[in-house]
């Protein structure tokens, strides 16, 4: 990751040296830097394909000339959509559009519609019947929600060719000759800038470069649950109800060799977004459904089979403010109390759609389960026992709509197993202006003990399921179970009987010379 920084880092101030003294925040040009950049890594990837190819069917004609024959062409298509699944025409290239660093020769329509190109090459493979397809990608509309019009990006047309090439340029040159797996973390890193982005929108698109989706999972938890929280073994398929931006669910699908994906987003920007985070992690057998705002049991209509790993945010079931853009007629805040009410129902449907040794990871609130009613609690907790361990992280840490988060891993596969380890890690964070934070080093521990499941003394506790049960229902908190270790005092018992004889020698010797005071002094 250290040359991945390095290169972001020379990225930003390539941007920023060109730019002079331009008033252009990165924030500004951020996602557009990160869209430019998967251009960049799909190009890389295409000719490596090419290469490939050509070795494979000793084929010697360049790809200028395959493209230009119709039969080698064809030919090639086959292997293209069952390897590849897009096309990108000869002279659309992403150092086609360095032309000796000449900004008079570079042409900002041509770049604009070789992206246009580029996501509508799925065209090509329409009428292809072809069983034995390795990928599933689809790319149709992936740079939409980018506007390269933007006066943000220059008044004057010359400006924005200017500072589109300025981008350009910036990105070929710290990105030369760099290994294909190094993208994905520079995609990483750039997503860091996002988190302090609220996202905006303008009636006016010519004042908006680029729709973007606030950040709000931090990287170093989204890496904690793709690499420390999910039971390592082999998972076929991934889905993801609440998709936004492909974190941490790409991560997920990378670190686990998940190649089979089905998630649903919201909007075209989620759509976009969750897409672009998927194909530069190299996850290319995606399958992601715009579903809209309230068709929240689309996937489990169309999902025929069952689940080995499932990731739920329910956090993401919108709150009012984060919807208005999407919701004209005001839908979404009339219907927000019943989509809250939903949750419920969702969750028992998800787990009916798990494998029989399948894991779902639950993101949400720490009221979640209290809200939940007694039969269905009875239901995941005792009866099916599939809840294995609780988290809660500190406030805010997730961001402004996850106050109080909560991951809850289930595990269908607990027939020996009805202990439910509980682990409160609120209190270990670093305060900052906007969100807290959690250290490295804070989620080594929290990892450990999962995978150790272990009681650890104010952090940590094993509990059985009926013990959650409190008079009230499953309302209880951790705070029952764990008790913060600066309010603790570890006991020894010698020493307490130890000092209990040492306070009765000591009583003694005192009545004793009470006793020989009142004598003397002839009180009685």
């Amino acid at each position: 990751m250290n040359d991945a920084r390095d290169i972001y880092k020379n990225i930003i101030n390539e941007i920023e040296m060109l730019f002079g003294q331009r008033e252009f925040h990165k924030t500004q040009y951020i996602e557009l830097l990160r869209s430019i950049l998967l251009y960049k890594y799909l190009c890389e990837k295409y000719k490596m394909h090419i290469e490939e190819y050509k070795e494979d069917n000793d084929i010697n004609e360049s790809y200028n000339e395959i493209f230009e024959d119709d039969i080698l062409f064809n030919q090639f298509k086959v292997y293209l959509y069952q390897n590849v699944g897009y096309i990108i025409e000869p002279g659309n290239f992403y150092e086609d559009f360095i032309v000796e660093e000449d900004i008079l020769k570079f042409e900002l329509l041509y770049f604009e519609q070789a992206l246009i190109k580029f996501t509508e090459s799925r065209y090509e493979f329409e009428n292809m019947n072809i069983k034995d397809k390795v990928v599933n990608i689809d790319v149709d509309g992936l740079f939409s929600h980018i506007n390269l019009n933007s006066t943000i990006l220059g008044q004057k047309l010359q400006d924005r060719k200017e500072t589109l090439y300025l981008i350009l340029i910036s990105i070929n040159k710290a990105t030369q000759d760099i290994n294909l797996e190094l993208y994905s973390d520079i995609f990483k890193l750039s997503l860091n800038e996002t988190r302090f982005i609220i996202s905006s929108f303008s009636s006016n698109k010519k004042h908006v470069l680029a729709e973007s989706i606030e950040q709000d999972f931090p990287l170093n938890i989204a890496m904690m649950i793709s690499e420390g929280l999910i039971p390592k073994k082999k998972y076929n398929n991934l889905y993801v109800p609440f998709e936004k931006n492909g974190v941490p669910s790409a991560y997920i699908a990378e670190n686990n060799d998940i190649m089979k994906i089905q998630s649903e987003t919201w909007n075209d920007l989620e759509h976009n977004i969750s897409r672009q985070n998927y194909l530069i992690h190299g996850i290319n057998n995606i399958n992601i459904k715009n579903r809209g705002l309230f068709n929240l049991d689309y996937g489990i209509k169309y999902i025929k089979d069952k689940v080995d790993l499932i990731y739920a945010d329910f956090m993401k079931i919108r709150s009012v403010r984060d919807i208005k853009k999407y919701d004209e007629n005001n839908m979404y805040a009339e219907n927000h109390t019943l989509l809250k009410e939903k949750k419920a129902e969702l969750l028992l449907k998800y787990i009916d759609m798990m494998s029989d040794d399948g894991i779902m990871i639950v993101v949400s609130d720490r009221s979640f389960y209290n809200s939940l009613d007694d039969e269905l609690c009875d239901s995941i907790f005792s009866d099916q026992n599939v809840v294995d361990c609780i988290i809660d992280l500190p406030t805010n840490v997730l961001g402004e709509r996850y106050t109080n988060p909560r991951i809850t891993i289930l595990n269908k596969n607990r027939y020996e197993d009805d202990k439910i380890l509980l682990i409160d890690a609120t209190r270990n964070y670093i305060a900052s202006e906007k969100y807290n934070e959690i250290s490295d080093r804070h989620i080594s521990k929290i990892v450990s003990i999962y995978k150790s499941k272990e009681d650890h003394p104010g952090f940590s506790a094993i509990v059985e399921p009926n013990q959650l049960q409190t008079d009230f229902g499953w309302n209880w908190e951790m705070s029952d179970f764990i008790t913060p270790i600066i309010y603790q005092e570890y006991v020894d018992p010698k020493q307490v009987k130890l000092d209990l004889e040492r306070l009765d020698t000591e009583i003694s010797n005192d009545l004793e010379r009470v006793k020989k005071h009142i004598k003397e002094l002839n009180i009685f």
